[in-house]
C-alpha cells in the first residue's frame, strides 16, 4: 500500500474544526454519513466468498442490528449481489428489514463494478440503470447515489452517471484537495457538471478512513468533535470497504473478537445528542451544497501510485522522503499525484488485450440493436455477459488489484467470450480479418471459425496472444509475462508466517505466504506468447532457457512480420515473413559454422503460414520455413515457443504427456525430452485435451511461468502458464531451406 499518514486525534479535530470566534447559541452539532462498500469479483472462488460472508458481511449486520441508533449507507456491489441472492438470501431479507426501518440507505452503481472510465458510454449509462432497476426490484426503491469503482474519476463521468438517473457519488477528498479546496471547507457535498447535466459530490474523509478500524473508537469521536459547528449544517463521511471489517488478514480478531466496532458503535449512540448519524439522501434534502467544483482526472491516492513503472514509483516514494525530512510532505501532499488508472494498461500489455476484447464485444453487442422476440433475449444474455466482463478487478494490479490471479482473468474472457457467441451467426463458418485489435496503432490479424479465434500481431514477432476455444469459453493463452514490480526490493526480506490470524509480532513485518520467493524473481524480455521464434547457437540447458540466459542468436522474437497473404470472408489463412539475422561464430563457440568468425551474422528467413483448415474444428495449422539467405553455412539451434495456461500449475488434473501419452509431471515441471513427435497438456478439471504435432521429430523444452506479486495477506507466488518449447538442429548450407508442420489441435471430451 501507498504512504500512510499518521494524523493524531487532535491534528484530525483541528483539520476540520471551525476557526470562527465562538459566539452564543445553540451546542456544536454535526452529520455524520457511515458507508460501506461491500465487493467481491466476478469469477471469485466460493470459498473466498464463503469466509468473507462469514467474516465480515454476516458479523457486521449482527453488530449493526444491536445497536438501534446506528444509520449506515451500504453499497454491495453486483458480482456479490448476485450470489447473495442464490446463496445467502437470508443476508437480504435483513438487509431489507433495516432498510424499512429507515437505518439503511442503499447505494446503487454500476452493475458489474467497472472502472466506469474505461467503458463506452452506451455502457456506462447501462451498467448504472440496469442495477438501479435491480435494486429498486430487490428494496422497493431506486437509489439516488452510486458508488464509483475505486473512485475513478474522470469529469465526463459527470454526465453519464446524470443521464442514468444518478444524483450523487461518493470520492475521495483529495480529488477535492487537487483542486485547491481548503480541508476545513471539506465538510458537505459539491455540484458539479458536465454537457450541462448536474452531478453532486460528497468528500470521503480520508483521516476517518485511516482512523476506521485502526484506532480506538474515541479517535474517531474527537475526529468527528472537530467538525461540529453551532448551525450544524457539516457533513463528515466515513465510506471505505466493508471486507475491512474482518475479512481482511487479523481484522476479524479485532473488530469482533476484541469488540472493536460494537465500541465504536457504542460510542456514536453515546455521543447522540451532538452527532447525527444521518444518510446521503437526507444530507443533499436538508443542506445547500457547499459550492461547484470541477475535479481532476483521479483515484484514491494508493492507486495513483501503484499505476507508475517501478522506477517512477521508487522516484515518487524518493520525492515524499525528500519533502518529510525538510517539513514540506503535508503542505505539498495534495498536490502531489502519481498516474492516471488507465496506464496500468501500458504497464501490463495482457490488460491492454482483455480492454481490447471487451470493446470488441461491446461493439458486437452494441450492433445486436433492440430486436423484438427470441432475440430480444439473446441480446439481454449477451449485454449481462459483456457487462460481466467489465468488471474492474483483472484489468489492474495493486493491493487489491487481480490482474495477477488467472482465475480472475478468466472470469472476464468467459463471459465476453459468451457474449461473442450470442451475436454470432450460427453454423460452420471462417474468416480472417485485419484490424488494430488492441488499439496499439499496428494492426492484428484474428482468424476464426466456428471452434477458435487466433489473434496474431505480426508487429511484434508474429505471434500468436490470445487463442479463444469457444466451446469452453476459454482462451488457452491467457497468462502473464513476468516483469518487475517496485516491491519485488522487499521480497528477499520477506517473513514466511503459515497462519496469519494466530502469529504475534509481525505487525510491522513484510510477509509472504511461501518461503523461497526470491527465487522466481525471473524477468521475461518479451511477451509469453505462442509462436515465438527463437535461434541458438547450441542447445543450452532447460534451466537457461526457463530464466532467459539461452543466449538468443537471432533478431525475430521482438521483430516485426510482413503479411505477405491473408484471406477473407470464408478462409482463415495468414502468411507472415521476416527477414532477419542470425548470429554466429562468438569467438568460435559451438554451433559457428565453417569460416565463421566472432559474431558474424547470417541472413535468414522465416516464412510461417497459419490456417484454420477445418471450419467446425479445433485445429491451427502453422507451416514453417526457414532459408539460409547467406552464401556460408548456418549451423544453429531452431525453437518454437508456445505458451498455454490451464489456470493451475500443481493440480493433480492437469498435467503434460509426451508424445507416448504418457504422463510426464504437473504443469510446473521443468523437463527436457529428446526426440518426441508431439506433447501435449491435459486438464482433466474442464476437458481439455491440447496436442502439439509436428512434422519432424524435436527436443522439446517444457516449464513454468510463475510470476511474484504482492497481496494483502503477503507476496505470493502465481503460477501463469507453462511452456512447450520444440526445438530442433538446422545444417543449411547457402541458399538452402529446411520445412515443418506444426499443428495444435484442442480435443475435448465425446458427448
Amino acid at each position: 500500500m501507498g504512504d500512510i499518514t499518521v494524523v493524531s486525534e487532535t491534528d484530525c479535530a483541528r483539520r476540520h474544526m471551525d476557526t470562527t470566534s465562538p459566539t452564543p447559541g445553540p451546542a456544536p452539532t454535526v452529520n455524520f454519513i457511515f458507508a460501506l462498500h461491500d465487493h467481491q469479483p466476478v469469477g471469485n472462488f466460493d470459498s473466498v466468498l464463503d469466509q468473507a460472508f462469514d467474516q465480515a458481511y454476516a458479523p457486521f449486520l449482527d453488530v449493526v442490528e444491536a445497536h438501534p441508533g446506528v444509520r449506515f449507507s451500504l453499497h454491495t456491489s453486483g458480482p456479490l449481489l448476485d450470489w447473495l441472492e442464490a446463496r445467502r438470501p437470508a443476508y437480504l431479507d435483513r438487509v431489507r428489514r433495516l432498510v424499512a426501518a429507515g437505518r439503511c440507505e442503499i447505494l446503487g452503481g454500476a452493475y458489474y463494478e467497472p472502472i466506469l472510465p474505461m467503458l463506452p458510454r452506451r455502457d456506462r449509462v447501462g451498467q448504472l440503470r440496469d442495477y438501479g432497476d435491480h435494486l429498486e426490484m430487490l428494496f422497493g426503491a431506486r437509489p439516488r447515489g452510486a458508488w464509483l469503482a475505486e473512485r475513478v474519476w474522470e469529469q465526463g463521468l459527470a454526465s453519464a452517471m446524470a443521464e442514468a438517473g444518478v444524483e450523487f457519488t461518493v470520492l475521495d477528498d483529495s480529488h477535492f484537495k487537487a483542486a485547491g479546496i481548503p480541508p476545513a471547507d471539506l465538510s458537505g457535498y459539491f455540484t458539479t457538471e458536465d454537457e450541462g447535466r448536474l452531478l453532486k459530490v460528497f468528500p470521503i474523509d480520508e483521516d476517518l478512513r485511516y482512523a476506521i478500524p485502526w484506532k480506538d473508537p474515541e479517535a474517531t469521536i474527537e475526529c468527528l468533535r472537530g467538525y461540529a459547528t453551532a448551525d450544524g449544517a457539516r457533513v463528515a463521511v466515513y465510506a471505505d470497504d466493508g471486507e475491512k471489517f474482518g475479512g481482511w488478514p487479523r481484522t476479524h480478531k479485532l473488530i469482533y473478537r476484541e469488540r472493536w466496532l460494537d465500541r465504536l458503535f457504542t460510542e456514536l449512540e453515546r455521543n447522540a445528542s451532538w452527532l447525527r448519524m444521518t444518510h446521503f439522501a437526507e444530507a443533499l434534502d436538508r443542506l445547500p451544497p457547499r459550492g461547484r467544483i470541477w475535479l481532476p482526472d483521479c483515484s484514491y491516492r494508493e492507486m495513483g501510485e501503484w499505476v507508475l513503472p517501478p522506477a517512477s514509483l521508487t522516484a515518487y516514494e524518493g520525492m515524499v522522503e525528500e519533502l518529510k525530512r525538510a517539513g514540506l510532505f503535508e503542505r505539498a501532499r495534495h498536490y502531489l499525484r502519481g498516474g492516471s488508472w488507465r496506464n496500468f494498461r501500458a504497464r501490463y500489455p495482457e490488460a491492454a488485450q482483455m480492454y481490447a476484447k471487451m470493446l470488441e464485444v461491446s461493439g458486437r453487442v452494441a450492433a445486436l440493436g433492440e430486436t423484438p422476440g427470441e432475440r430480444a433475449g439473446v441480446r439481454a444474455e449477451a449485454r449481462r455477459d459483456l457487462y460481466r466482463g467489465q468488471c474492474n478487478c483483472a484489468y489492474w494490479h495493486g493491493v487489491f488489484g487481480g490482474l495477477y490471479l488467472p482465475h480472475l482473468r478468466d472470469a472476464i474472457y468467459r463471459h465476453l467470450l459468451r457474449a461473442e457467441k450470442a451475436c454470432r451467426p450460427a453454423g460452420p463458418f471462417a474468416e480472417t480479418v485485419r484490424e488494430d485489435f488492441d488499439r496499439d496503432g499496428r494492426e492484428e490479424v484474428r482468424l476464426s471459425n466456428a471452434a477458435l479465434n487466433v489473434y496474431v500481431a505480426p508487429a511484434r514477432g508474429g505471434h500468436v496472444y490470445e487463442l479463444d476455444l469457444l466451446a469452453k469459453d476459454f482462451n488457452l493463452m491467457n497468462g502473464l509475462s513476468r516483469r518487475p514490480e517496485a516491491y519485488h526490493r522487499n521480497v528477499g526480506r520477506a517473513v514466511y508466517v503459515e497462519n496469519l490470524e494466530t502469529a504475534v509480532g509481525i505487525d510491522n513485518q513484510i510477509l509472504a505466504k511461501r518461503p523461497g520467493l526470491d527465487r522466481l524473481l525471473i524477468y521475461d524480455a518479451y511477451a509469453r506468447e505462442t509462436l515465438v521464434e527463437h535461434f541458438f547457437a547450441d542447445e543450452p540447458h532447460v534451466d537457461e532457457v526457463a530464466a532467459g540466459r539461452a543466449g538468443e542468436r537471432g533478431d525475430f522474437v521482438p521483430g516485426e512480420y510482413r503479411v505477405t497473404a491473408a484471406g477473407g470472408a470464408g478462409e482463415a489463412a495468414l502468411t507472415l515473413v521476416r527477414e532477419g539475422a542470425v548470429t554466429v561464430g562468438d569467438g568460435g563457440g559451438a554451433g559457428a559454422g565453417a569460416g565463421a568468425g566472432p559474431g558474424e551474422a547470417r541472413r535468414v528467413r522465416v516464412a510461417k503460414v497459419l490456417r484454420l483448415p477445418e471450419p467446425e474444428r479445433a485445429l491451427l495449422e502453422v507451416r514453417y520455413e526457414v532459408t539460409n539467405l547467406a552464401a556460408a553455412r548456418l549451423d544453429t539451434v531452431f525453437a518454437v515457443e508456445t505458451n498455454f495456461s490451464l489456470l493451475a500449475g500443481n493440480a493433480h488434473d492437469r498435467f503434460y504427456v509426451d508424445g507416448g501419452g504418457r504422463n510426464v509431471g504437473p504443469l510446473v515441471t521443468v523437463g527436457d525430452f529428446r526426440e518426441q513427435e508431439g506433447f501435449g497438456l491435459v486438464d482433466e478439471w474442464q476437458g481439455i485435451a491440447v496436442r502439439l504435432g509436428w512434422s519432424a521429430p524435436a527436443g522439446v523444452w517444457i516449464f513454468p511461468v510463475q510470476t511474484v506479486s504482492n497481496s494483502e495477506g503477503g507476496f505470493e507466488a502465481v503460477y501463469q502458464n507453462s511452456v512447450v518449447l520444440p526445438r530442433w538442429r538446422l545444417a543449411l548450407g547457402p541458399g538452402e531451406r529446411w520445412t515443418a508442420t506444426l499443428r495444435i489441435q484442442v480435443h475435448l471430451p465425446q458427448g
